[in-house]
């Protein structure tokens, strides 16, 4: 599958960024793109590099990664593949983390929602969710989550949105499901060690983890997403941010990380 607009944005030709906004119309950072420049940003990468080793338990994959691997990350498994986009979220003042959509399998996460595909339905993955600054709004992470998937439903013709979330955070669950998200299949975690670091290996759904580990596979689909539009991106109503082990906020560290 290739997708022109992600394309054309991933080489500069169409300029995109996203306000996110809570109340209505306060505005309380936004996002941009990775693209074909970000590569030589090396204050960007810098950044990118800290907030993943500084999260790394909290992804699929655990190894410390060098500013080179990073790099590499953005060249060969962003900007060389056209269903698939990486946000840098701002603050206002600063960036403070990342935020990601996979149009169409193969899935980050491994196997996808299957009924759905088989329905030829367009489905988006959100992933990539990670704060790696306290700066900004407590809000700002998860507010971005709602702006993505309203540009992706709106600009990239997306039926269904799917993640996964560790099936013990609740609270993040909770907050998820605030927005439509559906809970659908558990995804056995396996532990591995890959170059002396653990990973954590997605199975089939269905099956038992060894180590009594989950992860949840939450779906929303469009129709749900703009029924409660209104309260989702005019007027904020899902809680009180509390600090999270992976995060700062509910939204930080809620979806289940990956490279």
């Amino acid at each position: 599958m290739e997708l022109p607009l992600i394309t054309r944005i991933v080489n500069e030709e169409q300029p995109l960024k996203i306000d996110v906004m809570v109340d209505g119309d306060t505005r309380i950072g936004y996002m941009t793109p990775i693209t074909k420049s970000s590569v030589d940003d090396t204050e960007l990468l810098d950044k990118m590099t800290a907030w993943r080793n500084r999260m790394r338990k909290c992804f699929l994959t655990q190894a410390a990664v060098s500013v080179e691997k990073t790099r590499a990350f953005l060249v060969s498994s962003v900007l060389k593949d056209p269903t698939r986009m990486l946000f840098i979220v701002h603050s206002l003042k600063q960036p403070v983390g990342t935020l990601g959509v996979k149009v169409g399998p193969p899935w980050v996460h491994g196997a996808g929602p299957r009924d759905c595909e088989q329905n030829t339905l367009q489905l988006a993955e959100l992933v990539n969710l990670l704060r790696g600054s306290r700066d900004g709004h407590p809000k700002l992470m998860y507010q971005a989550e709602m702006a993505l998937m309203d540009w992706a439903f709106h600009e990239l013709n997306v039926d269904v949105f799917w993640t996964a979330v560790a099936s013990n955070n609740r609270l993040a669950l909770t907050l998820f499901e605030s927005a439509g998200f559906k809970r659908t299949q558990l995804i056995p975690l396996y532990k591995v060690e890959k170059e002396g670091a653990a990973q954590l290996v997605p199975g089939a759904p269905g099956a038992e983890s060894p180590d009594g580990l989950y992860a949840q596979r939450i779906e929303l689909d469009r129709s749900e997403f703009m029924q409660r539009r209104h309260a989702l991106m005019e007027k904020a109503t899902y809680g009180t941010p509390r600090r999270k082990a992976c995060g700062t906020s509910p939204a930080e560290g809620a979806v289940l990380a990956s490279d």
